[in-house]
């Protein structure tokens, strides 16, 4: 029988009705990086979109923009926001997740819960909790970093905070990344130490859009650095950079290779702990930026990043209201995301399967799919499938609201006959 193809539009509002994918709930706690594709984690606020994976790789979004820069590469997935600590006295070296330090010490974990990633571990007498989140109430990802000395020693520690900068769209940005780093702005911002960025428009129409970074604590601030060059010094990548041995250079402007990073420097007594939030931020103006630089400076940091970091989990909880979605569903649908964000060999169809797909994208056109967007295939036979259908419908909208966009297709696979109650029910479905 020749399947029949229902398209889901990407506005498609489902309602909800669950059926398990799978008998056991999928947990979100890793205890270990290494796993056979990156496990990924999406959070958003409808306009920021941030990706985080179980070994600190990540992106970060601004409607269509990708603000950092980021690759789908299992073999590495050394893409995204870090942080580095060092110890100015004994120069022990890790980062705030496994990458891109690519050591676990003595314990590593990660959770994911709807509204947060939260990363622990423990190296060289400290333990290390860093807090991942997207504020809903600006367009700011809020990472809240806990520092613990379990030593018996006052001990010097310096953060220093990486990513590289994109600022553009993610087609774009693969295929002319040499040509679109040329294009970015950096500069300092003194009063807020905080680092900003902007493209040159390319034209008149072209609307600007503006990026920020800010390390906010009790620490330091001791250098900053915008040169990708420079950071990484020659022969060196972000698991090994000079900068770590070096000071900051204090560079900015149009640099050949943009990136963001700040450091801090701060002295903890034994038992006793330090609490530092990162703000990465976008927008249109350079002023939106600063309205947000300015509510999570000192003194306000404490309290500011706790707000956000309630009303995230506020926001999480009326999600799962609106939809009707369970924590084991939603773990359930983030799992989707990460086989579309990071494809699994293990679900690729055989080799003699491939060859007979003798057509090329053009040939999705007739069915309105672009071939530009990942794309969800679903396979239906029978009316009793319909459960199944209904909550990949509302995965596919869960998704949409964190950023992820895919094209859901759906193969209708009904034996022939005058009479199709299925092709009924599933256009009845994709047109509710």
């Amino acid at each position: 029988t020749k399947p029949q193809m229902s398209r889901i539009p990407p506005g498609y509002e489902a309602t909800p009705k669950l059926a398990p994918l799978i008998q056991a709930p999928v947990s979100g706690r890793f205890l270990t990086p290494h796993t056979a594709i990156p496990r990924t984690q999406l959070l958003s606020n409808g306009a920021l979109h941030v990706m985080v994976t179980n070994a600190g790789g990540s992106y970060c979004r601004y409607h269509e923009t990708d603000i950092t820069r980021w690759r789908s590469d299992t073999t590495r997935d050394n893409w995204g926001e870090f942080l580095y600590v060092r110890d100015c006295e004994s120069g022990a070296q890790w980062s705030a997740a496994y990458h891109p330090s690519r050591h676990t010490g003595k314990r590593y974990s990660v959770s994911f819960t709807p509204d947060r990633a939260e990363f622990h571990r423990r190296d060289a007498g400290f333990e290390t909790t860093m807090e991942v989140i997207v504020s809903p109430e600006e367009n700011a990802e809020v990472r809240r970093v806990t520092l613990t000395n379990r030593s018996a020693h006052r001990r010097t520690l310096e953060l220093t905070s990486y990513m590289e900068l994109a600022l553009a769209n993610h087609s774009e940005d693969l295929a002319h990344p040499a040509f679109s780093k040329l294009f970015v702005e950096t500069t300092f911002l003194k009063e807020h130490g905080a680092l900003i960025a902007r493209r040159k428009p390319k034209s008149r129409d072209e609307k600007t859009i503006w990026a920020g970074h800010m390390i906010a604590g009790p620490g330091e601030l001791m250098g900053y650095e915008t040169n990708r060059e420079r950071f990484l010094g020659r022969d060196r990548s972000v698991r090994n950079p000079q900068a770590l041995e070096d000071d900051l250079a204090n560079s900015s402007g149009y640099v050949l290779d943009p990136v963001f990073s700040l450091r801090t420097r701060v002295t903890i007594k034994p038992g006793e702990r330090a609490r530092f939030v990162l703000i990465t931020t976008a927008g249109q103006t350079r002023e939106e930026l600063v309205s947000i630089f300015e509510k999570y400076k000192e003194p306000n940091t404490a309290e500011a990043a706790e707000s956000a970091f309630e009303m995230a989990w506020t926001q999480s909880q009326l999600e799962l209201r609106h939809l009707r979605l369970q924590p084991d569903a939603v773990r359930r649908f983030q799992e989707l995301a990460n086989h579309v964000l990071y494809p699994n060999p293990r679900l690729r169809p055989t080799g003699g399967r491939l060859r007979l797909n003798s057509l090329n994208k053009t040939r999705l056109w007739a069915y309105g799919i672009s071939g530009d967007l990942p794309i969800i295939a679903l396979t239906v036979t029978d009316v009793k499938e319909l459960d199944f259908v209904q909550e990949i419908l509302t995965a596919h909208t869960y998704l949409r609201t964190k950023g992820l966009k895919a094209d859901l297709v759906i193969l209708n696979y009904e034996s022939g006959s005058y009479f199709q109650p299925l092709q009924e029910s599933l256009r009845r479905m994709a047109q509710a």
